[in-house]
């Protein structure tokens, strides 16, 4: 009897972890360090904000060589060219800097030469939706490749909001928007992409002046990656 509990005690705490996999997004920190789910400020010409993604895997991957950040815009008024500049790094940014807590590391922390993450390449805006989508891409040297494993908070990067000229009481600012993570892609060499993060740990969404009217956008899931797209950054 008593070791069919502890069966059952096991059991539930199995359980318990696996619903507790997903992502997280925080503004200043990860979630796990702190990160606040609202970021109000005055829209002037100067300053930035950071969202910082992390991630807890629902399963174990024992070489991951890159990721791939998805991350949903759904602006309170509309798309404008304050949301979805030309170019688009005018607005956004991104960033593989660990959070300052040390709270979640990056994935890539351990590799011998570190990761690269590249900047957003583009906006893909939905006007139907009303939204929008960013990328982020974090890649480690061949040979490097780093385990991940449930149970961690592992650092994914960093969306950067940049603030310039124009910026100053703009109405898309103003208005402000909901921003959530709407899939990450782990890739492994030789095996399948494996789809992360459209599930939250904690919180998986943060809002930019917290609009009352602004749902956060759904997690949907993206199309493969694959490893020829990922080294086609390097070109």
């Amino acid at each position: 009897m008593k070791k069919m509990v502890l069966m059952v005690g096991g059991l539930m705490l199995v359980a318990a972890g696996s619903a507790m996999a997903g992502s997280d997004l925080g503004w200043v920190d990860c979630v796990a360090g702190g990160g606040t789910a609202d970021r109000t400020v005055n829209c002037t010409n100067t300053g930035t904000g950071t969202a910082y993604v992390s991630l807890n895997p629902s399963s174990s991957y024992p070489s991951v060589g890159a990721t791939d950040v998805y991350i949903d815009v759904a602006p309170a008024a509309t798309i404008g060219a304050w949301w979805n500049p030309t170019p688009t790094t005018t607005r956004w940014g991104s960033s593989g800097t660990d959070p300052v807590s040390g709270a979640c590391t990056g994935w890539w922390s351990a590799a011998p030469n570190g990761g690269i993450t590249f900047q957003p390449p583009a906006a893909v805006p939905n006007t139907a939706a009303n939204k929008m989508r960013l990328r982020i891409t974090t890649v480690i040297a061949a040979g490097e490749e780093q385990p991940m494993d449930p149970g961690n908070q592992y650092f994914m990067g960093a969306l950067l909001l940049k603030f310039n000229a124009g910026t100053l009481n703009n109405a898309e600012c103003v208005a402000g928007a909901a921003i959530g993570v709407a899939d990450i892609v782990v890739l492994q060499p030789g095996q399948t992409d494996s789809h992360e993060g459209q599930v939250a740990d904690t919180r998986n969404c943060v809002t930019f002046r917290n609009p009352a009217t602004k749902q956060c956008p759904g997690a949907t899931p993206t199309e493969k990656s694959t490893w020829g797209s990922i080294k086609a950054l390097y070109r």
